[in-house]
């Protein structure tokens, strides 16, 4: 009587052993998902973190690139206007000052030591002047 029921169990505590092995196989697998989940969820975080700054480097690019585009803009407003002013001033001659020519140094030598044919004076003396001095 005692052996079939040391039989009986044996048997049962057997399967209980490969029963409670097997929940811990399973539970080790749920173990193993849950920690590849939480990786996961890592990874995504990591890379929504990296896509807003992605977004956010594009903008700053974005904002850059429409910034140049309007100094280059402007720009060549400034210089449109410059040309403009200057084309402005070339058109208007002050009559009362006269040419360019005019306000020449009249001392000044032409680099072969006579004084400047434009001196306003110098045909004034000239004509006072005995021809036998201008063939020398």
């Amino acid at each position: 009587m005692c052996k079939p029921v040391l039989d009986k169990l044996e048997k049962w505590t057997g399967e209980k052993k490969k029963a409670s092995e097997i929940k811990i196989q399973l539970y080790e697998k749920e173990l193993e998902f849950i920690e590849a989940e939480l990786c996961l969820e890592e990874v995504v975080e990591d890379l929504d973190e990296d896509l807003k700054m992605r977004e956010k480097e594009e903008e700053n690019l974005e904002m850059d690139l429409q910034e140049d585009k309007n100094r280059s803009v402007s720009a060549q407003q400034e210089e449109k206007s410059f040309a403009k002013d200057e084309e402005e001033e070339e058109d208007v001659t002050p009559s009362s000052f006269g040419s360019v020519t005019q306000d020449e140094d009249p001392t000044k030598n032409d680099g072969k030591g006579n004084r400047s044919a434009g001196a306003p004076f110098l045909h004034l003396h000239c004509h006072s002047l005995p021809a036998a001095f201008f063939q020398q």
